[in-house]
Order: C-alpha cells, then structure tokens, then sequence
C-alpha cells in the first residue's frame, strides 16, 4: 500500500532542525576546549618582546618607506625595553659570581669525594653553564639594541636635517608673486567671508539672544567684581608682609570677571547651537579662543601691573614692569591672531603665495616684539645671570626670523617652538614654585584657618615646627625642576635614544 508524504511544512524543516541543534550542542561542548587553550597560551617574557620587536624594526628598516616620527617612537621604545636586557646581564653576573663561589668553596674534585658533594658540584656546574648561557643571550640582546638604536638615531637625524633645512621661496619672492595675484588673492578671501564665516548659522533671533545673554554675562561679572573684589583685597597680605598669590589671583579674575564671563557666555551659546556645523566656522573659533586671550591678559596683569590695592608679584621696578607688561599684552594679542590665521580655514583658503607672505608678516611681528620683550628681561636682570638667558633667546629670535625670511620655514618654527615653549615652562614652573612656598610658609607660622586647621590634624602644638616639613619643600622643588627638564626635552623633540 502507497503511503503519502506528508506535505506539511514543519515536516520538511525537521531534518533541518535537527542538524542545526546538533551543531549548537558540537559548539558547546567545543567552545570551553577553545577557551581553556587560548588561556594556556603562554604570555611572552620581556626579553621575548624585546627581541621580536628588533626583528620587526630592523625589517621595517630595511624596506624603507618609515617617517620622522616612526624613528623617534622606535628610539623611544628600544630605549624603555632595553633596561629588561641591562638587568638581565647584571642579574646573570651576579647569580654568576655567586654560583662561582660555591663551587669553589667545595675545593678541587677528587677520586674518593662523597655522593652528596659530587652531585652538588654537578648541579653548581650545570646552573654555572645555565646562567653562561642566559648571560650571552641578553648580552646579544644589548648589543643588538645598541646597534638598531645607532642605525634610528642615524636616520632620524638625517630626516630631521633635510627637514629643517628645506628651502622654500624666500621673502622677496613671494612679495613679488602676490604682487602679480592681487586679484586671485581678493576673491579667495571673498569666497572664504562668504562660505566660512559663519554669521549664517544664527538666524537674526539668535543672534538677538546671544546679545542678551552675554550682555548678563557681562552685568553678572561687574557685579562680582563691585561687591566682592573689595573684600578679597584686604586679605591680601600674608602674616609675614608678603603678598599672598592666591588672593592676587582672585582679585585679578575679578577684576577681569566681566570680560571673562562675557566670553566665556558667547563660546558657550554659540557652541550649543552650531556644535555640529563642519568645518568649524570662523566665528567659532574667534569666540573659543577669546577666554584664552583673556586669560592670558589676566596673568599679566596680577604679576606685572595689577589694579591697586594689589600689588605686582615682581621686585622691579614700576617703570620696568609697565613697559613689560605693555610689550607682553601685545605679545598675546599677536598669539591671538595668529591663531586666527593659521588654526582656523582661513590659512587654508588662501593661496600658496598668500600664504607664505601672511606667515612672513606674521612672523616679522611675532618675533620682533618678543625680542622687545626679551630685551627689556635682560635690561630688568643686570645684576644676575638670568639676563644671558634673555639676550641668548633674543638671538635665537633673530636668527630664526632670518631663516623665515630666506625660505627655511621649517627651522623658524622649530627655533620659535623652543624659545616659547621653554619660557613658558619656565614660568610655569616659578608659579607654582612661589605658590608652594607661600603655602609651606603659611603651614609652618599657622597663618589662617586652613593651615590651622591642617596643623591640628597634624598633631602640632601651636609655635612648634611641623616635623619634616623641610623635607617637602626640597622634594617639591626637586619634583618641579624634574618636570620642566621633561618638558624641555618634550619641547625640543629630544628621543630617549639620543639621551
């Protein structure tokens, strides 16, 4: 008897759904195999690391095609994995030099020497072959690091070389290019007003409360600075008769509080609302650095010419600090527009030869006034040894604004880069030096409520020391100049390799 089929569809996908629930339980019973075998893959030694990172450097070496910047991470790798080879060679000779001593302690072998003895001068023989062997290898290891790290060093500083002095049109060339695009020049910074400005992205409500807002703002900051900058000031003297940092600070943000909150208000609102226009507009970027500029202007002014009562943090002159702090509110309104010019798509907009005149001009700006300023540092440092360091980066200024003149673009901004970075960090770092020392001292005579309470926590008696306090203020000195000696080879582009 024909017996039909049957033509339901769950029949024919149960062959299906058998063999799918088989998989699924293979996969089960594989999957915790898998895991137990990648978890007893064992992890490479340092040593291991270390020579398989030679191996891949040195091919990359020898294909060529690596950049600046590949050298230098090279150099800086090798030099922080090469420790694991040095230690391994001093630990080698060490356990060497003791393993040594045993065996010849057991005094030369002879014919009729006990079990025991015989088999611990094997054993001091085979770990003397062990560690033999182990200190060949790291040596191989060093000495392969030092090889590779010659041949990167070599590299990089002939990378750097060609970099530093590639030529480019000098200034007269370029005065003479633009000279014959005047026109080309016109339309480039039409289209660039027209497209990427940015006064566009707000509708004319917009801009009606961005008025507003940063007009209270602005009503918010003179508030502040009527009312609580007048108390702020009378704690400015220290017990001592010195002139607390922090209290100058706080009466100088004050001061500045109108203009501070009013930028701070502008960049805010407008990066609310247009956060997700690209390429970022020019205006935008006006207003995100204007609370930078301001601050910049803020420092200036609690250090060299604060508002009175406050007084200047340094012992010069008045004379000298007005002139300075004049040269240096120019100084950080040129930051200013040149970060206009060279951060935003403006630079991007302009041709080639407009370009290369704009940095000209710029840079003759730039750097005449930082010589003005440096050579007014040396006027106020006559009488120590601080004044050489003024006159050596005004010369470093001059001769990195010739190089920018004569088309070694490359070098004028490296050596801009070192004079500024270095005085920066430099400042930075007396800052925080001043700061410290006023808040040891402030410890130590148990002036105010905060140094008070912080001796009472202590467990000092009022008028006695505070036991090792010496010992802070030495290791906080020594902790700030190690940061700026780091920063400083950060700044310079300095490899560990080359140290």
């Amino acid at each position: 008897m024909t017996v039909a089929l049957s033509t339901h569809p769950a029949a024919r996908r149960l062959p299906a759904a058998r063999w799918f629930t088989a998989l699924c339980l293979l996969a089960g019973l594989l999957l915790p195999l898998f895991a137990y075998a990648a978890e007893t893959v064992p992890e490479k030694t340092p040593l291991e690391t270390l020579a398989d990172d030679l191996r891949d450097i040195d091919k990359q070496l020898a294909k060529g095609g690596y950049t600046e910047d590949q050298l230098k991470g090279w150099s800086d790798r090798i030099a922080a994995e090469r420790v694991v080879a040095t230690d391994c060679v001093g630990n080698a000779e060490q356990t060497l030099l003791h393993l040594k001593t045993g065996l010849t302690s057991l005094g030369e072998a002879a014919k009729n020497e006990t079990g025991d003895v015989a088999r611990k001068r094997r054993e001091f023989t085979k770990a003397i072959a062990d560690q033999e062997r182990r200190g060949a290898e790291c040596r191989v290891l060093t000495l392969r690091s030092d090889e590779i790290t010659q041949r990167v060093a070599g590299l990089y500083k002939t990378a750097l070389a060609e970099r530093m002095f590639a030529k480019g049109p000098t200034l007269f060339a370029v005065l003479l290019d633009n000279w014959l695009n005047v026109v080309t020049l016109g339309a480039a910074t039409a289209f660039f007003v027209e497209e990427h400005a940015g006064f566009n992205n707000l509708s004319l409500t917009e801009w009606i409360w961005f008025a507003i807002l940063v007009g209270a703002g602005t009503s918010l900051g003179l508030h502040l600075r009527k009312h609580r900058r007048p108390r702020v000031v009378t704690k400015l003297t220290t017990a001592d008769g010195e002139i607390s940092v922090g209290v100058s600070l706080l009466a100088a943000f004050l001061h500045y509080a109108p203009r501070l909150f009013a930028a701070l208000t502008a960049a805010g609102y407008i990066y609310l609302l247009t956060y997700d226009v690209d390429p970022v507009p020019f205006v935008n970027m006006l207003l995100y650095g204007l609370p930078v500029y301001l601050l910049g202007l803020l420092s200036i002014h609690v250090v060299l010419a604060p508002r009175a009562p406050c007084r200047k943090l340094l012992t010069v002159s008045d004379a000298h600090a007005q002139a300075m702090a004049r040269r240096l509110r120019v100084l950080v309104l040129l930051t200013y527009i040149g970060y206009l010019l060279f951060s935003t798509l403006f630079s991007q907009q302009l041709p080639e030869a407009a370009y290369l005149l704009t940095r000209g001009v710029y840079a003759a700006l730039l750097f005449l006034n930082m010589i003005w300023a440096l050579w007014l540092f040396a006027k106020m440092r006559e009488q120590d040894e601080l004044r050489w360091v003024g006159l050596l980066m005004a010369i470093m200024l001059v001769v990195s604004l010739g190089a920018e003149w004569i088309g070694y673009r490359n070098l004028a901004t490296s050596l801009l880069r070192v004079v500024v970075g270095s005085l920066f960090a430099f400042g930075v770092v007396l800052t925080f030096m001043r700061l410290f020392h006023e808040l040891y001292d402030a410890l130590e005579q148990g002036t105010g409520p905060r140094p008070l309470r912080l001796r009472q926590l202590l467990g000092v008696a009022p008028g006695r020391p505070v036991p090792g306090l010496v010992w802070f203020r030495i290791a906080t000195n020594v902790l700030l100049w190690s940061l700026f000696g780091y920063t400083l080879l950060r700044i310079w582009h300095v490899s560990a390799g080359a140290l």
